[in-house]
């Protein structure tokens, strides 16, 4: 039996937030699940960790993948279904999701060189702009995503 993963340093912050603590101690419980559901081995998780767990997995066939898991607030409610729209285009491969959980299972990112570590500013910009045209399309006629203008409302009174 492997042991529970440990849970980031990064995320304790969760604790102060409601719910938090519970989802932190439900956290190990709940990557063991989707490991086990997804048939994946779970590597121990990136670092730094500030948002959501996330960790390198592989599955049964070998595929490198990611396993995510985010708390449960509004942010990540949709994140799975955005995924699924842009089918990989300008984006990771979503390859399975569990919403109740808010668990993701993704394409792994190669090289997976975070875009702020990009020294040429201007180059980075550059980078960010291509891929949010390449993101950009109608929502599906059926959808439950939240238009960015209603999220930055959102944002802008949470953030007072």
């Amino acid at each position: 039996m492997t042991a529970p993963p440990a849970v980031p340093a990064g995320l304790a912050w969760w604790r102060t937030r409601p719910g938090g603590a519970a989802w932190l101690g439900r956290l190990p419980a709940l990557v063991a699940a989707c490991a086990e559901r997804w048939e994946v081995a779970v590597g121990p998780p990136f670092e730094p960790a500030t948002i959501a767990y996330v960790a390198p997995a592989r599955r049964a066939d070998g595929t490198p993948a990611v396993l995510k898991l985010s708390f449960p607030e509004p942010d990540s409610e949709h994140e799975g279904d955005a995924l699924a729209h842009w089918a990989g285009t300008g984006a990771v491969r979503l390859l399975a999701a569990d919403p109740d959980r808010r668990a993701l299972l993704l394409e792994r990112c190669e090289p997976g060189v975070p875009l702020w570590t990009v020294p040429d500013e201007a180059r980075a910009n550059t980078i960010a702009a291509d891929v949010l045209r390449r993101l950009w399309r109608p929502p599906p006629e059926r959808h439950r995503l939240r238009p960015a203008a209603a999220e930055a409302r959102r944002w802008r009174a949470d953030l007072r």
